[in-house]
């Protein structure tokens, strides 16, 4: 299994995103994206915090023994991070309201369990890309609801506003889904890349040629060279066998 991550600050003046893989012991790894939001360095504090937390609960945690067990780990955590968040957002005007998006995939044996809140994204990518996340915004409820189409979505107006998102919500609760290990792609990232390179873009430059690295620089590439302006987060795994253990 390969992994490759990277962030770059876009054409914004701070980097409020948050990005990390880490494997243990090549039995267990764990990727995350989060993608703060608020005033000042506000959201660039909110997406650290929960991302220095996740890490670190992660490495004192001792191997996970069934699926039920890494799946209510993961559930936890993220729940606990957002309580820190809004521990920490009360403790100073300037941090009030302050949150963060995030994406997380963990790998488990042969199973991927993956969690969000908000609207950072994990694809899969094998024979063709699919979204495993599902986005808590408001232009998404109503394509749900079939008011919009996914097209007449990309161009809202209110297509940034978040239901859900860390350290903001009043009562979050998070229910990750898992799905078999598989050959492919996991790719997690923040809305700076999908919200400027299309999806089949995206397919085509994961699936080309060139190493895992210049796989993510090019998508990095492509959304600034698209005109994009935000922070943009890239967590990129390649998948070559059953098992994480498989090389």
């Amino acid at each position: 299994m390969k992994t490759f991550d990277i962030t770059h600050i876009g054409k914004r003046s701070v980097n409020q995103d948050q990005v990390t893989i880490i494997t243990k012991n090549d039995q267990q790894l764990i990727a995350l994206v989060c993608d703060g939001m608020g005033g000042h360095n506000s959201g660039e504090l909110a997406s650290k915090i929960v991302c220095d937390y996740i890490k670190e609960c992660f490495r004192i945690m001792p191997f996970f023994q069934t699926l039920n067990e890494a799946k209510a780990w993961l559930e936890e955590v993220i729940v606990d991070a957002h309580l820190l968040t809004k521990k920490q957002a009360a403790t100073s005007p300037v941090h009030a309201g302050m949150g963060t998006t995030i994406v997380v995939a963990l790998i488990y044996q042969r199973q991927i369990l993956i969690a969000n809140v908000g609207d950072s994204r994990c694809y899969y990518i094998g024979e063709k890309l699919v979204q495993l996340t599902d986005d808590d915004t408001f232009v998404n409820e109503l394509v749900k609801s079939g008011v919009i189409s996914k097209d007449e979505a990309r161009l809202h107006p209110k297509r940034h506003v978040l239901m859900k998102a860390i350290g903001v919500s009043d009562d979050l609760e998070v229910h990750a889904k898992h799905y078999p290990l598989k050959e492919g792609y996991l790719l997690l990232c923040s809305d700076g890349l999908y919200n400027t390179v299309e999806d089949d873009q995206i397919y085509s430059i994961v699936k080309g040629v060139g190493s895992l690295k210049e796989k993510g620089d090019t998508l990095v590439d492509t959304a600034l060279n698209q005109g994009g302006t935000d922070n943009i987060s890239i967590a990129l795994i390649e998948i070559e066998g059953r098992d994480l253990n498989d090389q």
